[in-house]
């Protein structure tokens, strides 16, 4: 449900059942984009996330979500949200995580945002 973005799934599935669920609904939520199912988990549910959330919302292009995940979580990301976003073509994306995470260690991804360049100017990805 929260990776379809069904918020009123999600919060039916909190009021009448049980068994709870795991951190990978906000990973799987942030994956698709789903900014206002991940604020609900985050309001309402202690899973949390993991690392994988970021990475993917980056990869997504999703910067809204990613600006709001590193505002509001602890998990953070690992170097791959900078190699998805490059590979997405998600320069936005690319951009803010520099700036933002400008800690993080030299990254493979620049080959990728070579040639994710290229690609472009060749017209071969659509702006």
């Amino acid at each position: 449900a929260a990776e379809g973005g069904h918020l009123y799934v999600v919060e039916w599935l909190h009021a009448n059942r049980s068994e709870g669920c795991t951190e990978r609904a906000m990973d799987w939520a942030a994956e698709g984009g789903h900014l206002y199912v991940v604020e609900w988990l985050h309001a309402n549910r202690s899973e949390g996330c993991t690392e994988w959330a970021m990475n993917q919302a980056a990869g997504g292009g999703h910067l809204s979500l990613v600006e709001w995940l590193h505002a509001n979580r602890s998990e953070g990301c690992t170097r791959d949200a900078m190699g998805a976003a490059a590979e997405g073509g998600h320069l936005s994306v690319v951009e803010w995580l520099h700036a933002n995470l400008r800690a993080a260690p030299q990254m493979p991804w620049i080959r990728q945002l070579k040639m994710a360049t290229c690609l472009w100017w060749s017209g071969c990805i659509p702006t």
